[in-house]
């Protein structure tokens, strides 16, 4: 009896092993597509907690006078996917109109678990438009001549795996001519578009 649990818990165990090596294989087609630039504690404050519980994500956030504080985050823990959205200082607008001295803001954050091929999909849009292999801004502008258009925000964008961190800054307008800024703007317009449907944020 002791010879068949021994062997019943030996089988379990080379499961668990195998399992391992495959998710490891997985994660190993996006861990190693990206070089890395910086660390954790580069990472906002406000993100680092969850960019630490991951096992890998990629933060998006634009900074502007509009939407100053808005992060997105598409992060993988496990084998769950997940869109996190974070609005920082959200204010009652109705209450500001009713007595302007006296308001209420609040941080809202707002999780959806993706099915997976939804997860697959964003992933492979990202993967499509160059993320990983996009150069740094100082590269970049040497590249690419500068229109002269003031930009009026920068996009902040982290890739995160572990203690690899891949830091990506823009804030000019740039003409390129193999695409690279036009992949940049598709990259902002899947995070505006292809994130958490309107009756999650309300």
């Amino acid at each position: 009896m002791k010879s068949l649990y021994t062997l019943v818990l030996l089988t379990i165990i080379c499961s668990c092993c195998k399992n391992n090596d495959r998710k490891n294989k997985d994660n190993n087609q996006w861990n190693s597509k990206f070089e890395g630039n910086a660390s954790i504690d580069d990472i906002h404050k406000d993100v680092k907690e969850i960019a630490i519980e991951s096992d890998f994500c990629v933060i998006f956030c634009i900074r502007d006078n509009i939407n100053h504080g808005w992060y997105k985050i598409f992060s993988l823990k496990g084998d769950n996917w997940e869109k996190i959205d974070i609005q920082q200082n959200v204010m009652d607008e109705e209450q500001m109109r009713k007595d302007p001295g006296y308001y209420i803001a609040r941080d809202i954050t707002t999780r959806k678990l993706c099915k997976l091929e939804e997860a697959n999909s964003f992933l492979s849009k990202l993967k499509s438009y160059g993320l990983f292999e996009l150069p740094e801004e100082k590269i970049l502008f040497k590249k690419c001549k500068d229109s002269g258009i003031a930009d009026i925000g920068s996009t902040y964008i982290d890739i995160v795996s572990g203690n690899k961190v891949r830091s990506l800054k823009y804030s000019g307008v740039y003409e390129c001519l193999d695409g690279q800024r036009e992949n940049i703007y598709k990259i902002e317009e899947l995070f505006k578009k292809e994130w958490l449907p309107d009756s999650l944020m309300h």
